[in-house]
């Protein structure tokens, strides 16, 4: 009977000790669970912030190795272009229009031959002021090519009213000038005066530098 109740007290007593320490056990685990929880959240935030940090990272270098390969043309800040801006430049082809007696467009246009465009539009034009742009730099390669084979440089430096077989009053004038490194050719073109030799070439490259240039994106339609 002692036997009996000893018994059965030892085996309650070990359970009791056994469910004890399962119990510390399980708040062992649940405390270093809390505890870590902190660990696991900073550790993914710092894993996303790290994503976050390379893929910014590669659009970066993306960007600067799309720079360095395009490299544009740099503008300088000119306030204006008019005919002493040719002589900053190597090579450019300028083009100037001046008022007549209406409507006419008033601008200046000069075409460098690294690409870079400046027109400052002046009267009846979309865009009055400066303004700068790009032209595909072999256009310039064409346009130069198509004024030497013009023979643009063997033409007088002025058509005003000599020479014509016809003249007439309050039309536009057209400057041209052509420099390539230390040459430079200008030919100042008033449109009243018709029936010169190499009128019609010289009306054609006119129009060949406001198409190259694509000026009427400053000028307009007219």
């Amino acid at each position: 009977m002692i036997c009996f109740f000893g018994c059965g007290f030892e085996l309650y007593r070990n359970g009791n000790e056994k469910l004890t320490n399962h119990n510390h056990q399980q708040i062992t685990h649940n405390a270093l669970l809390r505890s870590s929880f902190p660990v696991m959240v900073n550790m993914r935030r710092a894993i996303t912030l790290m994503k976050i940090v390379l893929v910014t990272g590669f659009l970066v270098l993306s960007m600067t190795v799309y720079q360095c390969t395009s490299t544009p043309p740099k503008f300088t800040p000119y306030e204006f272009i008019d005919e002493h801006f040719v002589m900053t430049v190597d090579s450019v082809v300028y083009l100037e229009r001046t008022a007549c007696y209406g409507s006419c467009p008033v601008y200046r246009l000069a075409y460098v031959s690294d690409g870079r465009v400046f027109f400052e539009g002046s009267g009846f034009t979309d865009q009055r002021g400066l303004m700068r742009g790009t032209a595909d730099r072999s256009n310039f390669q064409n346009l130069v090519q198509q004024m030497t084979s013009a023979g643009f440089q063997s033409l007088n430096d002025e058509y005003l009213d000599d020479g014509c077989s016809q003249l007439s009053t309050d039309s536009p004038s057209a400057i041209v000038i052509l420099k390539l490194g230390g040459q430079l050719k200008r030919v100042n073109h008033y449109h009243g005066c018709n029936g010169f030799p190499g009128e019609m070439e010289l009306l054609s490259l006119e129009e060949a530098i406001d198409s190259l240039t694509n000026s009427k994106r400053w000028v307009g339609q007219r």
